[in-house]
């Protein structure tokens, strides 16, 4: 029988596809806002009115429509396979189970009730999967919901009319359309409630609710077949505190006296056993044959509402532990949803300070799970049984967006460098007094820089460069990181001034000719040098 984490394990392939689907559609959205708009700001008139001509026919869907079709597609034959083997497994598993006090169940193929029932699941969650085509889209700042094709027409129509009013400029209005794109990511609408859920969570537990129940009416069959009455409901930990109560219990189908029966596990009840989102199952339970499986300790450990686990100053149960790494966890793929659309944009400086934020969420992740014991989802995941030829531009985007998002960041790391946005925000006073280390140095630098800033004497040569080493990092306009061996770089993009200081002393101060890519290279040049 497949247990709880198993379970869990089955839905992944499925969560590939959607998570895949939802690179491409922010990917090709924002690189077609960026190529339509020119990413420049600077609009003729033939140049708008050809923007408005794109906005009057509207943006062609045929690519959006192909990447859902496909990927809903090839998900209805992945739940065929994955309601198949879970439905056989659980089946195999009763029927050695049986096989153990001498009863025999009936054949696999031969069983019409479960063959059927497997099918009909089947058909039930892949109807549902398809029905989802005319429901996909973005949620937009103000919380409406639009399917893809409308949002994009809203975005593109967004971007154009604020950028050619000077309201904003460009890069402004793409980040900002970037940064929705990915705190909604790709949803699904019930136009019934107004509704939207995030797309990948909703087809994961209807396909998890979906298995569950079928393999508990499946172990319900087999005990009324079998003229059984006694069933053992599974346990783990951080069950839901409701659930709790009756998790690792034997239940009486009859409601014998001693048991607990079926309205006490709220069996067929949406919040009750094997209702929505609850992967619990239930075995038959030989009277005076079985064992529990189960020990009343280990039931308690996991029960135990006061066990505490301490991190950041804050408490966290058992419940509350395995909410919060799915809080970090959906973090983490924001993050990762607004590199897509960055890279697409070629948005260099916001990728660079995006990048050092996921590489920081991911080092919480790993100490929340550490301090908790919990069980960390691999965080880059390869899409299996996909169609790469439509999929290869995406896919390959999303790739280098995680390589070079994890590159840049290599500076940072928490074990092999010092970690520049805690300690040089938290120390950056002592350049307030710093020097060049030789009046040497300090004469060439300032006979070589000084004129690019005007500077009339030695003293204000130092007094700037000592303000801008002392300039706490914004990542938005403050930039900088820190080397293996103690260099210390920080740039100040609105004035185009980069400040170099090591080990307490300052090394130079200039204006770079190519300005903020001057300093990514750097940056990069630090990083492939492993400095």
């Amino acid at each position: 029988m497949l247990n709880h984490k198993e379970l869990i394990n089955l839905s992944k392939e499925l969560s590939y596809q959607f998570n895949e689907l939802e690179r491409m559609l922010i990917w090709d959205i924002a690189r077609r806002i960026d190529s339509e708009i020119n990413g420049k700001g600077n609009y003729t008139q033939t140049a708008e009115k050809q923007m408005q001509d794109l906005i009057d026919i509207g943006y062609d869907s045929k690519r959006a429509r192909e990447m859902i079709a496909n990927t809903l597609g090839i998900s209805a034959s992945v739940v065929d396979s994955i309601v198949y083997k879970y439905g056989f497994e659980k089946y195999r598993d009763d029927f050695k189970h049986y096989a153990t006090v001498g009863k025999k169940l009936q054949d696999f193929e031969r069983n019409g009730f479960v063959v059927n029932l497997i099918r009909a699941t089947q058909e039930d969650l892949k109807k549902g999967i398809l029905n989802l085509s005319g429901t996909i889209g973005f949620v937009d700042e103000k919380g409406k919901f639009s399917q893809v094709d409308n949002y994009y027409r809203q975005a593109i129509n967004t971007a154009v009319f604020q950028t050619t009013s000077g309201a904003f400029d460009y890069q402004s209005v793409t980040r900002r359309i970037v940064k929705q794109m990915a705190k909604s990511g790709v949803r699904t609408v019930n136009y019934e409630s107004g509704v939207s859920r995030s797309l990948e969570s909703t087809v994961r537990n209807n396909l998890l609710t979906g298995i569950s129940q079928m393999a508990g009416k499946i172990a319900l069959q087999n005990a009324i077949d079998m003229g059984e009455d006694l069933m053992e409901i599974t346990a783990h930990a951080g069950a839901r505190p409701s659930h709790s109560v009756w998790q690792g219990q034997i239940v009486s189908l009859s409601g014998r006296s001693g048991y607990l029966n079926l309205i006490d596990i709220g069996y067929g009840d949406v919040a009750g056993f094997q209702g929505a989102n609850c992967y619990h199952d239930w075995f038959v339970f030989f009277e005076g044959i079985s064992t529990r499986n189960y020990t009343q300790s280990q039931l308690d450990e996991f029960n135990d509402q006061s066990k505490k686990y301490e991190f950041n100053g804050k408490e966290y149960s058992e419940y509350e532990a395995g909410q919060k790494m799915r809080q970090i966890e959906r973090s983490i793929s924001q993050t990762k949803r607004e590199l897509v659309g960055l890279d697409a944009t070629d948005d260099k400086e916001m990728f660079t300070a995006r990048s050092i934020y996921l590489k920081r969420q991911r080092e919480l992740y790993d100490e929340f799970s550490e301090v908790t014991g919990k069980e960390k989802l691999p965080l880059n995941q390869l899409v299996y049984n996909f169609d790469r030829k439509k999929a290869v531009q995406a896919t390959w985007a999303y790739k280098k967006v995680d390589k070079l998002a994890e590159k840049l960041y290599n500076i940072y790391n928490k074990n092999e460098r010092i970690n520049l946005l805690a300690r040089h925000n938290l120390f950056n006073e002592k350049w307030n007094k710093s020097e060049f280390r030789t009046e040497k140095s300090l004469q060439g630098h300032f006979k070589s820089h000084g004129k690019e800033f005007n500077f009339k004497t030695k003293e204000e040569y130092i007094k700037s460069a000592r303000k801008l080493l002392s300039k706490k990092i914004d990542g938005e306009n403050i930039f900088g990181y820190e080397t293996k061996d103690g260099r210390t770089v920080i740039y100040d993009k609105a004035k185009n001034e980069i400040a170099i200081g090591q080990n307490g002393y300052i090394k130079t101060f200039y204006k770079p000719t190519k300005q903020y890519d001057y300093y990514l290279e750097q940056l990069e040049k630090d990083v492939k040098n492993g400095k």
